[in-house]
């Protein structure tokens, strides 16, 4: 081919530029075999300059430098993340010239067992880049007060001690003017930091204030827990995912919010565990299922009933487990609904005395371990309990009463939710339907992943409840690699006796609790859309309420002297490690009436968020990497600390350290002002608001953060001989 430039041209012919290119590429191929210098030097092309290698004669390469000084520190310290993000990952952090200058996970936590997978390393992206944050611009550094209306943005630098004096004059002014009731502290959930958590519940302890609740406030609480089981969240560590022959990922994304646990499962997988995926979406996790099925939004308890009705009907159901655990053997009289009792079969007998029908007997037989039963335990013995049937029993008073087990009353109601129906309601394939079914009665142990997008809808309680069956009938909970799971925040405590009596010390019957959706509700102009629409048939939401408020079913603070018309109001609200009014529903009712009624809105945070922009008093608090505490959850079974990597930045403080500060602004304003012990009629307590920091901070000896760290180990069982120092030399899995 005759070059552009002519024959003779000088032009560089294609065969000897590619030649070129291959002796240099063969060079950058070789890497440190080649030296430098040693590939052929381009050919020459009449106006094109070709720049080979720039650093051959580079002037300046001190800057290699700054990179090499990124991997020299002068101290590590053990801390983690306190974001309620359920991970409870511990971290290495790096400090150079006292600057932190980055992040590793940890890679030392103990194996469990030779059978399980490790938990090492444990940590994601998002826990990796926290000391952006510490320095960030967004950090509050000074105590700031209210300059203008609230939420307009307009704020007056204050030292720690005007703004606390304010805080303290107005908490006793309400506790002496209009009731202990009438304050009011939130926070979040404890185990992410339990010694930050405590600080401010045991103030409020200390004066008879309200603690509010958080799990029901920002709605993952699955409340067919404690409906069905009596247990807040109840759910197997991570590594026993690994045990499970079935995985049912029930609206739970594992690789996008359970990212340093995942792995677990996705390992159970390639240990022969099938894995189903229900979402909507095809998401992260969808992706590596074996079946996904992809609900219509809304429709989980048709599915969940759907599969059960099917496991019935194909005889799938673990029996002796159903007759033993659960109370689906339990007699019911047909004509009220009710179970049948003691007190129906013997004048003044029991109403907690429940029976089954004993096929062996061919009568009633009192079911045992119930709560007024007299055996502490489920094992049935000789009795053989029924599943089907009616029978006629004659009560104390001569009447015939008709009864039937739970069961054939259960099997009646999902009979009405055939595949047929279940396909049209949630959209899927019939067969998908029924392989879900088969996976969790052939497949066993399965356990069910759940995750908190099921319970932002109504009568979620029931959603929970439906999914439960399904391992409950199956006879796949309390078995390892099995059960209903639902992970969602924080929620275990593990060394927890030694928690309550810091937060509390002395006990939950003297402190003043709240439902934080309740007293929300019925403090703002919040009402149940259901109102707004026509009426409906039935009874609506905010009828219940009333009713539960009304009848004193549910407390309200403050206490009301006609529950049915609240006249007294809510008068002071401090949140700290929370963000109250973000989490709510419907703030925009909330801040044009609950917030106009309290007198005062604290916050203590170390960033300006909703609730802040929003409050009168801003304290500025530490970050997590600027703190002593300790940091568990429910997905591992490990206790690790927050270390102090460097003291609070600007005029920040402990949450620890601000809540003792508080105590003492308060013990000091109650002296000046001379103020008698307060009589608090309702808790039978006197409490002398004079020796209040005394108190808080029991006579001393719990005045710094690590000493409150010890006291929550040391009083616990599972942590009984730990100590905040022993933990800094890596995790320490609880004694069992």
């Amino acid at each position: 081919m005759a070059s552009r430039h002519g024959k003779d041209g000088g032009g560089l012919r294609r065969r000897d530029f590619m030649a070129w290119l291959g002796a240099a590429g063969l060079g950058a191929w070789a890497g440190c075999g080649v030296r430098r210098g040693d590939a052929p030097a381009p050919p020459a092309i009449p106006g094109v300059v070709i720049a080979y290698d720039p650093l051959k004669s580079y002037p300046y390469r001190g800057w290699e430098d700054l990179y090499r000084r990124e991997l020299v520190w002068d101290r590590v310290v053990r801390s983690t993340h306190s974001a309620n993000c359920t991970g409870s990952c511990s971290w290495k952090v790096y400090l150079k010239d006292g600057i932190m200058v980055r992040e590793e996970q940890a890679a030392d936590y103990p194996p469990i067992s030779a059978e399980l997978p490790d938990y090492n390393p444990r940590g994601c992206q998002k826990g990796a880049c926290f000391v952006e944050y510490v320095y960030g611009a967004q950090r509050l550094r000074t105590p700031l007060i209210r300059a203008g209306a609230r939420g307009e943005g307009k704020w007056r630098r204050a030292s720690w001690d005007e703004a606390l004096g304010l805080i303290a004059r107005k908490l006793l002014d309400n506790v002496y003017q209009h009731g202990p009731d009438t304050n009011f502290f939130f926070s979040v959930i404890p185990a992410m930091s339990p010694v930050s958590f405590s600080g401010g519940s045991r103030l409020a302890h200390f004066i008879g204030a309200v603690f509010l609740s958080f799990y029901d406030w920002y709605c993952d609480l699955p409340p067919g827990e404690p409906l069905t089981w009596g247990v807040q969240t109840e759910s197997c560590e991570c590594a026993d995912w690994f045990n499970a022959k079935t995985i049912v990922l029930w609206g739970s994304n594992i690789n996008a919010t359970r990212i340093p646990d995942a792995h677990f499962a996705w390992e159970a997988r390639y240990h022969g565990a099938k894995i189903a995926a229900v979402f909507p979406d095809y998401n992260g996790s969808s992706i590596h299922a074996d079946l996904f099925l992809g609900i219509r939004p809304g429709t989980d308890a048709a599915l969940a009933l759907g599969v059960a009705n099917v496991l019935v009907q194909a005889g799938k159901i673990d029996v002796p487990y159903v007759k033993e655990q659960t109370d689906l053997p339990f007699l019911v009289c047909t004509d009220t609904g009710r179970f049948l009792r003691a007190a129906d079969l013997a004048a003044g007998g029991r109403e907690d005395v429940f029976y089954v029908w004993d096929e062996a007997a061919g009568r009633p037989a009192p079911a045992p371990g119930t709560m007024g039963s007299s055996e502490r335990h489920l094992r049935l013995g000789d009795v053989r309990p029924a599943l089907t049937g009616t029978w006629r029993v004659r009560g104390h008073d001569g009447r015939e009463l008709a009864v039937t087990p739970v069961f054939a009353l259960l099997a009646r109601e999902l009979a009405a939710y055939p595949v047929a129906r279940v396909v049209r309601e949630t959209g899927l394939a019939e067969r998908d339907v029924r392989e879900l079914a088969a996976l969790l009665g052939d497949r066993k142990p399965a356990m069910i992943i759940h995750g908190a997008g099921v319970n932002h809808w109504y009568h979620n309680d029931l959603i929970n409840r439906a999914l439960m069956l399904l391992v409950a009938l199956t006879g796949n909970t309390g078995k390892n690699g099995g059960g209903f799971n639902h992970y969602v925040g924080q929620e275990r405590v593990w060394p927890e006796h030694g928690f309550k009596q810091l937060a509390f010390p002395r006990g939950a019957k003297k402190q003043r609790f709240q439902n934080t959706t309740l007293w929300t509700y019925v403090h703002s102009d919040q009402r149940d859309p259901q109102l707004h629409g026509g009426k409906p048939p039935g009874k609506t939401i905010d009828w219940y309420i009333r009713e539960s408020v009304g009848r004193g079913w549910m407390p309200l603070y403050p206490k009301q002297p006609d529950p049915a018309r609240p006249t007294r109001k809510p008068r002071a609200l401090i949140v700290w490690r929370a963000n109250y009014l973000n989490q709510a529903k419907g703030n925009e009712h909330i801040l044009r009436s609950l917030w106009q009624d309290l007198d005062l809105i604290v916050d203590v945070n170390f960033r300006m968020d909703t609730t802040a922009l929003h409050a009168d008093v801003v304290l500025p608090a530490s970050t997590y990497y600027e703190k002593t505490d300790i940091n568990t959850t429910d997905c591992h079974s490990y206790v690790h600390p927050f270390g102090k990597v460097l003291d609070p930045l600007y005029e920040s403080r402990t949450d620890w350290d601000v809540f003792g500060a508080l105590a003492q602004a308060m013990a000091k304003e109650a002296a000046a002002r001379g103020l008698t012990p307060y009589r608090d009629e309702e808790l039978d307590w006197t409490r002398d608001l004079t020796r209040l920091h005394d108190e808080w901070s029991d006579g001393g000896r719990l005045a710094r953060d690590e000493q409150a760290v010890d006291f929550i180990l040391g009083h616990s069982a599972e942590t009984k001989g730990l100590s905040y120092a022993a933990l800094a030399s890596g995790p320490k899995r609880f004694q069992a």
